[in-house]
């Protein structure tokens, strides 16, 4: 059972005991600086070696389905018990999301919120203020490419790589229909990496914005985003980047990505609730920017005719922000720290290394993109002439308790021309084993065997 107390230089919650002190920033918020002695995980526990993870115990989901194979996580990432307990604590103990009231439990809200902030920018090598959080992915997009001035320096365009997924490219084309603006997109070569040759081209002086995710659905690329970026800044455009599945995974250094605004779904990258949106944004575009979606504790004056808006990060939050999302959050950043980067990083290439090798010794199956240890990943179809159907080869693996994702991903234009009927997508995460990737290809080799 967790309790939680409060003192007035201390909050103990759950494992952990976090020293609180108000420092001067530019947000509308005092900072809450954060020293905490890290709770135990069961990863300490089951280290057989000190580059392999065995932290299935970790997840209730894994402990009350022990059969299960989870291979979504570009999809949807399970998420660790204590991440779950976290929530709740938050929800039966102050349940309060208000930024702004003056009662202690809404200053409790407001505090867990702020030291959600500094512990992702710590992890992530960055600086509370250039921390915001969000809901979605699609409304994180058009708040940005609303709250562009296109009329500045006459910028018409937005150029986008064929790769983004629906959550990126919709709100764009929409955007694009909405304020009269001109779509440019860079496309994949016959080594499924992007264009660059072309990406030079089509990035002129009318672009506003570039848009290049770092790792696409299926096809298990990264995308050079730094050297993308490199040309859009030649031309003074914005770059924006879901770095949803790079982030948290083999890099926690949220400005190597390259990109002016970076986004990540926070369960994918970090084992966070699903529902809650990371964005990092550079100072000089978070200074001049007024986002396209307002509200809330976005601004500090109203008049019935005018608004004044907040200093960032607060004016990117607009609304009722998603507080016990962000408490699970923050405990699930202090689960990675525990578990600790390098080791993710070592246990997923280990993972990666042997799915590749498992898939090239398949005759039958199909994989999309080029194999590399920093795959996570796998786009395939079983058949090369006539492939069977996507959605029958995932069925048949969830009738052996292996979860696959099929289809088109939520990303037509990149996965359908691929394949026209969809692709099988296998991917992993922290919480995958050796014996989940053995009886994947286990499962696989039987479906090749009755074609």
């Amino acid at each position: 059972m967790h309790n939680s107390f409060y003192f007035k230089d201390q909050v103990i919650w759950g494992n952990y005991k976090l020293s609180l002190e108000y420092i001067h920033s530019g947000s509308q918020h005092g900072l809450l600086e954060t020293n905490h002695i890290k709770g135990r995980s069961r990863a300490n526990d089951t280290m057989g070696s000190p580059d392999i993870l065995d932290i299935r115990g970790d997840f209730n989901i894994l402990r009350t389905q022990p059969n299960l194979v989870y291979l979504d996580a570009a999809s949807t990432a399970l998420v660790p018990t204590r991440v779950v307990d976290a929530m709740a604590r938050f929800l039966n103990e102050v349940a309060v999301s208000s930024r702004r009231g003056a009662y202690s439990l809404a200053t409790r809200g407001a505090e867990l919120v702020e030291l959600t902030r500094k512990r992702v920018a710590k992890l992530t090598s960055t600086e509370p203020s250039m921390v915001s959080f969000h809901n979605t992915v699609a409304e994180t997009v058009s708040s940005l490419v609303y709250g562009m001035s296109w009329n500045r320096g006459h910028r018409d365009t937005i150029v986008m790589a064929e790769t983004e997924d629906h959550d990126t490219m919709v709100p764009l084309l929409r955007a694009a229909q909405v304020l009269g603006l001109r779509v440019r997109t860079i496309p994949i070569g016959p080594d499924y990496c992007l264009d660059l040759d072309q990406a030079a081209a089509l990035i002129d002086n009318r672009a506003g914005l570039v848009a290049v995710g770092c790792s696409p659905v299926g096809i298990g690329t990264h995308n050079d985003v730094q050297e993308v970026s490199k040309i859009a800044h030649e031309h003074e455009a914005i770059v924006l980047s879901d770095a949803t599945r790079y982030l948290g995974l083999f890099e926690f250094d949220a400005m190597s990505v390259g990109a002016d605004v970076t986004i990540v779904s926070a369960n994918n990258a970090f084992l966070a609730p699903p529902g809650i949106v990371i964005q990092w944004v550079d100072k000089d575009v978070a200074r001049e920017h007024v986002p396209g979606i307002l509200g809330g504790s976005t601004v500090t004056a109203v008049t019935l005719t005018s608004f004044e808006p907040a200093l960032y990060p607060d004016k990117f939050e607009p609304g009722l922000m998603n507080v016990p999302s962000i408490a699970g959050l923050a405990e699930a950043v202090d689960y990675i720290v525990t578990l600790g980067p390098k080791r993710i990083k070592s246990h997923l290439q280990s993972l990666s290394s042997q799915l590749s090798a498992g898939l090239k010794e398949l005759s039958t199956v199909l994989v999309y993109g080029p194999v590399h240890p920093g795959r996570t990943t796998f786009g395939f179809n079983v058949g090369i002439t006539e492939p069977l159907n996507c959605h029958d080869v995932a069925m048949f693996m969830d009738q052996l308790g292996i979860a696959v994702r099929s289809g088109l991903l939520c990303a037509h234009p990149l996965v359908s021309s691929l394949s026209g009927e969809g692709i099988v997508q296998a991917s992993i995460h922290v919480y995958n084993t050796s014996e989940d990737i053995d009886r994947f290809l286990e499962a696989l080799q039987e479906i090749c065997n009755m074609t």
